[in-house]
C-alpha cells in the first residue's frame, strides 16, 4: 500500500513538474563601443565637444536592468585640439564609473530601455592659454565629484550579439555633460 502511495505521489510530482515552464527571466550582456558628447557647462559661450569610449555590463531580470558601466570622455577644444594634443599629451577628459538602475522593454529582436543611478567622476581640465607665447601642459588640475547619470538605451539583438545606441546625460558639479555611444554587445539576450 505504500508502495502504491509513493508511486502515485511520484507520478503526480512529475506531471506537475512538467506543467511548470522552466523559462529564462533573466540575461546579461557586455557592451563596448565609441560615441560623441558634448559638455554642458553653462560659464562658456561656446562649449566643448569631444569623444567616447564606452564598456558597461548589464544584468536584466524581468524587467529590471542593472549596468555598471565606465565611459572615458575627452573633450577637445574647437579651434585648438590639434595644437593642445600635440604639446599636452590629451586634452580635458572625464572618466566616469556610474551604477545604474531602470526599467527594460525587451520585445521580439529589439529593447528600449531607460536608468539613472550613481555616478563617481574623474575629471582632468587643463589650465593653459594658447594665445600666449608658451604652453605650459603641467598646468592642469583634478577634481573628482558624484553625479546622477540618465540613460536610454535602444538595440538590436539577435541571440548573443546585439548593435544598439545608448543616449546619456551626466548630472554633477564640476562640468555635466551629454552625448551617445554607438554600441556592440555579445551576451545572452534570447531564450
Amino acid at each position: 500500500m505504500y508502495f502504491y502511495l509513493f508511486i502515485s505521489i511520484f507520478l503526480n510530482s512529475n506531471s506537475f513538474s512538467e506543467e511548470i515552464k522552466t523559462e529564462r527571466d533573466y540575461f546579461f550582456w557586455l557592451s563596448v563601443g565609441p560615441g560623441m558628447n558634448r559638455n554642458l557647462r553653462f560659464d562658456k559661450i561656446e562649449p566643448k565637444v569631444g569623444n567616447s569610449k564606452s564598456i558597461s555590463f548589464s544584468i536584466i531580470h524581468k524587467n529590471q536592468i542593472f549596468t555598471f558601466k565606465n565611459n572615458h570622455i575627452n573633450l577637445l577644444d574647437n579651434d585648438n585640439s590639434v595644437v593642445i594634443e600635440y604639446f599636452c599629451e590629451g586634452s580635458d577628459f572625464h572618466n566616469d564609473l556610474s551604477l545604474l538602475y531602470g526599467y527594460i522593454i525587451k520585445l521580439d529582436n529589439i529593447s528600449f530601455s531607460i536608468s539613472s543611478g550613481l555616478s563617481y567622476l574623474s575629471h582632468k581640465i587643463n589650465n593653459y592659454d594658447i594665445n600666449s607665447i608658451q604652453i605650459n601642459c603641467d598646468s592642469y588640475h583634478r577634481k573628482y565629484s558624484f553625479g546622477i547619470p540618465i540613460e536610454y538605451s535602444n538595440m538590436l539583438y539577435l541571440k548573443h550579439v546585439g548593435l544598439g545606441f545608448n543616449f546619456y546625460f551626466n548630472y554633477n558639479q564640476v562640468q555635466s555633460f551629454m552625448g551617445i555611444n554607438f554600441c556592440i554587445s555579445v551576451g545572452s539576450f534570447k531564450k
